[in-house]
């Protein structure tokens, strides 16, 4: 008897899968609500890949009479996801991916019409990512991303604990774990963009994780760079200038750092060329510091590999040009000087600083020839970049 309910009820299921496309929204929900109800595998499967499916492929979902009749699934979604949660391991835990990508469907279709109730959603969803097992994180990565889009700022109470967990999980994955440090990179790109009035606070640490990470893989590079643009994009640059600073001090203390510092260059000059000019001529202190100790990083850092002493020093140089390219002549003349001091041109100078924790100084090899090089590599950029105009300044090296 058993077996024959089982028989006609995956029959009505069937019927229902045929004829959605016929019923009204109300009638396809009531069914769904109903079959969320079931807890055999097989029922609990099958609704979440009806409701899947029908998010997916209807584009006419976004009423709000309609709204209002998906937000009936909420509840029941996330009692689903509790249930399965609570199974801890077997079969039923391995519906949790799709119930996770469900309420990010659910969320992309209806968050914003009632952000305060999706609030506790987001809260709920938050307290699980650390509790489920690693191989579903992503799905709860991109489900809370979806849920912040829709309500924006009240994401707030959850905001602080979502975004250091999300680097966390960017910093802790391994190599292997392609599809979570792609969720992590994307989730915080999503943060930057919609959530940019509550990201001051962790842009130190999320520029941390994005420019540490190690990859060949060519779709989390392309998001890390979209996460890094996104950054210049959506966060006045000015205070991007202390969490550039503090990300350089970091990792110029990293034997292995030498990539993510090429990569904090090329950021570096995305900033220059993106902030306004009063803002550079107000911090150009911290920028001339901040690029004096680039200058001394190359020479300072031991590395095995010249190609990578090269990329390192073209990576100041570029980085220097843009923001020398951003300065009128009577903001750029003093730096220009110092530059000239610093490198030992037109003089022979005994005056040569140290930068703070940089690395280690290349046995047998003085500063001043070594300065002098760089300097070379520096003025080709300038003269690159400011053409005839860079002309006159030729006088103060001789």
């Amino acid at each position: 008897m058993r077996e024959k309910n089982k028989a006609l009820q995956r029959m009505a299921y069937a019927f229902l899968v045929g004829l959605q496309d016929l019923l009204t929204l109300e009638l396809f929900v009531k069914a769904l609500i109903r079959l969320f109800a079931k807890t055999d595998i097989y029922f609990e499967r099958k609704s979440l890949s009806l409701l899947k499916l029908k998010l997916e492929r209807e584009s006419r979902l976004v009423g709000i009479e309609n709204q209002e009749v998906l937000g009936q699934l909420l509840e029941p979604l996330e009692s689903k996801i509790a249930s399965i949660y609570a199974a801890e391991e077997g079969a039923r835990s391995q519906l949790m991916p799709d119930a996770l990508h469900c309420l990010e469907l659910l969320a992309i279709k209806i968050a914003a019409m009632d952000p305060k109730r999706w609030q506790s959603t987001l809260r709920r969803v938050v307290g699980l990512l650390g509790k489920i097992s690693l191989e579903y994180r992503a799905s709860a990565l991109m489900a809370c991303a979806s849920i912040c889009v829709g309500i924006g700022l009240h994401a707030l109470p959850s905001s602080a604990k979502l975004v250091t967990y999300t680097v966390e999980v960017l910093q802790e994955a391994s190599v292997e774990d392609r599809l979570l440090r792609l969720s992590a990179v994307t989730a915080l790109q999503t943060f930057v963009v919609h959530l940019k009035e509550l990201m001051n606070p962790h842009i130190s640490d999320v520029l941390t994780a994005a420019v540490g990470i190690v990859t060949m893989d060519d779709r989390l590079l392309r998001a890390r760079q979209g996460l890094l643009t996104a950054l210049v994009a959506n966060v006045p640059c000015r205070l991007l200038l202390q969490p550039l600073a503090n990300v350089y001090s970091h990792y110029a203390l990293q034997v292995d750092g030498d990539g993510a510092l090429k990569l904090l260059f090329r950021f570096s000059q995305d900033i220059m060329g993106a902030m306004h000019s009063s803002d550079i001529a107000a911090h150009l202190p911290a920028l001339s510091k901040f690029f004096f100790s680039a200058l001394d990083l190359t020479l300072l850092r031991a590395t095995d590999s010249l190609s990578q002493m090269l990329q390192l020093q073209n990576a100041v140089a570029t980085a220097f040009g843009a923001l020398v390219l951003r300065l009128n002549e009577v903001l750029f003349k003093p730096i220009f000087l110092k530059f000239v001091e610093w490198a030992g041109l037109g003089q022979q100078t005994d005056a040569i600083g140290r930068s703070e924790g940089a690395g280690t100084l290349r046995s047998g090899q003085s500063q001043l020839p070594a300065r002098a090089m760089m300097a070379t590599r520096v003025i080709c950029e300038l003269t690159s970049t400011l053409k005839s105009l860079f002309v006159t300044y030729y006088t103060y090296m001789l």
